[in-house]
This record gives structure tokens, sequence and C-alpha cells, in this order.
């Protein structure tokens, strides 16, 4: 599979997530507002596309960054669905080096952890094996 930018909806049912899982917060000190995130996780997949594809013109994609990601309320909320949006943002967005190393690979880490707990489950489950990922989408829109 090729790597892409995921959509606007797509990042905002990751933020939008948080929402789910209270006690998740972002689990950023001092706790960040939602285009922050965002952004974060936009910036992150730009990164990814640059690792994967130098030389290509991402420009369409940084240019509603410089003014900031702007949150919209995401009508996503099912955990299974949430999880497989996790999944694909990872896989659109681990290319660079440091992927482990960054801010949005742990909130993704995180938010995952929550969702399988809020399921009942704990982080070593395999979210594949659940009811309903299979027909989930793969990127939201």
């Amino acid at each position: 599979m090729s790597a892409w930018m995921v959509s606007n909806a797509h990042i905002d049912a990751l933020v939008g997530a948080r929402s789910l899982v209270p006690a998740l917060g972002g689990g950023f000190d001092p706790p960040k507002p939602d285009f922050e995130i965002g952004r974060m996780l936009a910036q992150q997949n730009i990164r990814s596309l640059h690792t994967r594809y130098p030389g290509d013109a991402h420009e369409m994609y940084e240019a509603g960054l410089p003014n900031g990601y702007k949150p919209r309320p995401s009508t996503f909320r099912d955990p299974v669905v949430l999880l497989k949006a996790c999944a694909c943002y990872a896989y659109q967005s681990c290319e660079s080096d440091d992927w482990d190393e960054t801010p949005a690979a742990d909130y993704i880490s995180r938010l995952r952890a929550a969702l399988l707990k809020l399921l009942g489950l704990g982080a070593d489950a395999d979210e594949a094996n659940l009811s309903g990922y299979d027909s989930a989408p793969w990127g939201l829109e």
C-alpha cells in the first residue's frame, strides 16, 4: 500500500476520541487544546510523506497548517472504528526514522490503549479480531 495524507475528518475523529476516554486527556503536561493535537497529528503525517516520497510536492497538505488546524466535531464515536482509524493513521505517519519517539506516536498508542480499555480489553489485545473491525473504513471521510 502507498502512504497518503489522512483527511481532516480522520484527524477530527482522532482528536474527538479524547471525549470518549476522558482519562486520556491528551496526556500532555500542560494539557493541549484540540487544535494543537490535530496540528501535531497532521504535521507528523506530512513528515512521513516527505520521508516516504522525497522530492514530491506536499505543499497542498501543508497549505492549511501555518494558520493552525481547525477542529470540527466528529460523528465517529464507535471505539472499533476509532481503533481502525488509529491503525490507519499510524500506517500513514510512521515513515520518519523517529516515529516511535514522536508525540503523535505516543498519542496514538495511548488512545489505542484507552479505547481497548473502554471495550474491556487489555493493551495487548488484537483489535483486528473485534467484531466490526473488518468492515470499518480504513480512512475516515
